[in-house]
């Protein structure tokens, strides 16, 4: 709900139906290689759900903004997923080397934790994938050929968040710093 509030319409649609094929494709890992759905597995789920959001956040919002500064359709898909590329894989490569480590451990601790980073890193890469070679091609036939002005709801609001983030939001922050 709130993807549909901040981003286009057409762009919130293709972020959000990442979250289920990325899990999906988790799931796959998971079931090939012999991990089951069980308190840790949801757990590392749960806690990878928001980088999978905001993975393909990320890449929806720089292509919305390539496709607004005036790129065509596909060249803003391809310029918003390559500029993203860096810091997207830098994050998800640093969180898996915090995960990566719990694989070491031995004895039955070792085999009960061994889900969660197992879970974690295919996560990870599942949204990767997503996210530079599925997401970029939904976005660039997502976005309208001819471009016109945002309606009412979409001008109204972000009048009234620009006013916020301006005027309330900005004013309080200069006062504390």
């Amino acid at each position: 709900f709130v993807l549909f509030i901040f981003l286009d319409f057409r762009i919130a649609f293709w972020v959000a139906v990442g979250i289920p094929v990325s899990i999906l494709m988790t799931l796959g890992v998971m079931y090939f290689s012999g991990q089951t759905i069980n308190m840790i597995s949801m757990f590392a789920l749960l806690l990878t759900l928001g980088i999978i959001v905001d993975d393909a956040i990320v890449v929806g919002e720089h292509t919305a903004t390539r496709y607004a500064l005036g790129d065509d359709r596909a060249v803003a898909a391809t310029k918003g997923a390559g500029r993203m590329a860096a810091p997207v894989i830098a994050a998800s490569l640093t969180t898996m080397a915090a995960f990566g480590p719990i694989l070491l451990l031995g004895d039955v601790v070792g085999q009960i934790l061994s889900a969660l980073p197992m879970v974690v890193i295919a996560v990870l890469i599942a949204s990767l994938i997503e996210c530079f070679l599925v997401l970029p091609g939904h976005l660039s036939h997502a976005l309208p050929k001819e471009r016109k002005a945002p309606g009412p709801f979409r001008r109204n609001f972000d009048r009234g968040f620009d006013f916020f983030k301006d005027r309330i939001f900005g004013a309080i922050s200069r006062v504390s710093y």
